[in-house]
């Protein structure tokens, strides 16, 4: 019976510290997305910000807020555009016309 009942103690003790690591788990998590909303919400604040600035300016009256925003992506990540490994343009093979494909890979089989 008494190893019946150090047993079970055992196991409350396992239970306690899984739910003490879950519910740690948990506030980070919260926490987290937390701190991400606000900076979604400070990122908004700015966009709209600058649009209200942009349509201010002299001169940008044919300039749209996507286009001020790509060349502030673009300018920031160095000319990379969209971060994908310096694909230039649509599709795999980079050039954007259909049927050709990058150097070195296969033809590929249908």
């Amino acid at each position: 019976m008494a190893k019946w009942i150090a047993a079970g103690d055992d196991l409350l003790r396992a239970i306690e510290v899984r739910v003490a690591y879950a519910t740690a788990t948990s506030d980070a998590a919260r926490q987290h997305r937390e701190e991400l909303e606000a900076r979604v919400e400070e990122v908004k604040r700015t966009i709209k910000a600058e649009a209200r600035s942009a349509e201010g300016m002299g001169g940008l009256e044919d300039a749209t807020l996507l286009d001020l925003m790509d060349e502030d992506r673009i300018g920031s990540m160095g000319g990379v555009g969209l971060g994908l490994g310096g694909l230039e343009g649509p599709g795999p093979s980079g050039s954007g016309t259909r049927g050709e494909r990058a150097p070195g890979r296969p033809k590929r089989r249908r």
